[in-house]
């Protein structure tokens, strides 16, 4: 996993320096980048109550809890078809409700950009969405067996948050998959340890999901976490060992002391593998004296 911290490194250190378009030293892999969506279900864990909790009325269809991975692969140049920005926010619209048909999923695109992009005209929002990625959808994989990176999003987030950097992964020769940050029973979640550790069954899940796929080299297995993927991430390593290192881009484990503190079977002993943490930038004193009482009595990165 050598290579893969080197390229974040150096990637992300590119890629914070950017004012739009993420770049990344020297551009893209020597693979073309495939995007598979596949539809699953941990069916061990139930997502749905058994009471609708907006009626009241008994919970219809599939009870368990959804997970929608998205699975970047190094591919054939040039095959499949040409992924847009608003593919990746179609997904969206399906990670919790399988059963979307393409003209709800067209609604969700349009009020999403509507939330968060008020300012954009229609010109400009079609911009936006027609801007082209790097993947193509379901590209010819190319021949070999890569690393797998599972990549946890942050707080409530979607799969494809960091899209830029799964595709300039999967260039570069790893399998890369994500699922949404989704909650116990609701697409929210909770800053707690019982939603930290739902999370962290879903990267399990998904470790074991990448390693059933042709092009997975299984015995090699990093799990990558933004913001609250990046705790998540840490209590998935301290229970499966399946998982030989850790990237944290800013992760929670820092900021949610006491939330590690409460899984008492994370801590350092059962973390011996390596882990890059690149952090945000540093904080005021005005911030760190707020903070102090409360970091000054755990902390796992120094520990």
């Amino acid at each position: 996993m050598r290579k893969l911290l080197l390229l974040l490194v150096c990637g992300l250190v590119s890629h914070s320096a950017a004012a739009a378009t993420p770049s990344f030293p020297g551009g893209p892999g020597p693979y073309g980048v495939g995007l598979r969506v596949v539809q699953l279900h941990d069916r061990s864990r139930a997502y749905q109550e058994k009471m609708d909790l907006v009626t009241g009325m008994p919970t219809d269809g599939e009870r368990a809890r959804p997970i929608q991975a998205l699975v970047w692969y190094p591919a054939e140049k040039g095959a499949g078809t040409p992924v847009r920005y608003a593919d990746y926010l179609r997904t969206a619209a399906t990670e919790d409700h399988v059963g979307r048909d393409a003209a709800a999923v067209e609604r969700f695109v349009a009020d999403y950009m509507q939330d968060n992009y008020p300012v954009l005209d229609p010109r400009q929002t079609r911009t936006a969405l027609d801007q082209p990625m790097l993947a193509r959808r379901d590209g010819r994989p190319a021949a070999g067996r890569f690393p797998i990176v599972i990549y946890a999003p942050g707080s409530s987030m979607s799969a494809h948050e960091n899209a830029d950097l799964c595709e300039y992964l999967a260039s570069h020769g790893y399998l890369v998959v994500a699922s949404a940050s989704i909650g116990v029973h609701t697409r929210s979640i909770d800053l707690d340890l019982v939603s930290a550790e739902s999370e962290a069954r879903d990267i399990s899940f998904l470790v074991g999901y990448a390693a059933t796929l042709p092009q997975a080299d299984a015995g090699r297995v990093a799990a990558m976490g933004y913001s609250w993927g990046g705790l998540a991430n840490v209590l998935a390593a301290a229970r499966d060992d399946r998982i030989t290192a850790l990237v944290s881009l800013d992760g929670s484990v820092r900021y949610h002391p006491a939330v590690v503190q409460q899984a008492a079977y994370a801590t350092p002993e059962r973390l011996a593998l390596p882990m890059l943490y690149l952090g945000g930038k540093p904080s005021t004193a005005e911030a760190m004296n707020r903070a102090a009482q409360v970091a000054a009595s755990y902390s796992l990165m120094n520990g």
